[in-house]
């Protein structure tokens, strides 16, 4: 019985995020056509660009809180829907990664003893081809003896315009902080 209750609960919290997800992907639609109607000046000219980026901050901090649930839910797929398929991901004293079959076995392992992540933007700018987000944040895990830990880092994240009018990370990176 315990097994049974444990699967639904599992399969009620990828459900949810899933549907978090679909959410997401809504919200920065509405965003994009919000900013898109509330910019008239060329893409050029940067007031243009950083209206763009403005209007933009809500459904980009979601996507970063969405980021940070998928990794305390250990759910990839949430992770992988975040990167474009062509993306690049410069983690912190280690080779860079291409390719989201290469990024998600990294973070899969990752996952394996991260705890949480807190994105907090700190800027946002570019066009709505794409935007720079710059900012710091806290990655909890567990360090070798088993014991919580908290890695303060500073990171930029490239967003890149999709198909259908969504967001994803093309170019990720973090360094530590000391």
């Amino acid at each position: 019985m315990k097994n049974i209750k444990n699967y639904f609960l599992l399969s009620f919290m990828v459900f949810s995020l899933s549907l978090l997800g679909t959410e997401m992907v809504n919200a920065q639609k509405a965003q994009l056509k919000k900013a898109d109607a509330s910019t008239k000046v060329s893409k050029d000219t940067k007031e243009a660009s950083m209206s763009f980026a403005d209007e933009m901050k809500p459904a980009i901090q979601q996507l970063g809180k969405l980021w940070g649930k998928a990794i305390q839910s250990k759910d990839a797929s949430v992770i992988k829907m975040i990167y474009d398929q062509n993306a690049h991901y410069l983690p912190n004293n280690s080779p860079a990664i291409h390719g989201i079959d290469k990024i998600m076995a990294s973070w899969e392992e990752a996952m394996a003893f991260m705890l949480g992540l807190e994105l907090n933007m700190e800027t946002l700018e570019g066009t709505k081809d794409l935007l720079y987000e710059t900012g710091t944040g806290i990655a909890i895990f567990l360090n070798e003896k088993g014991e919580k830990t908290e890695m303060k880092i500073k990171y930029v994240n490239v967003w890149k315009v999709q198909e259908d009018g969504s967001y994803k990370v093309v170019i990720d990176t973090y360094n530590e902080i000391d």
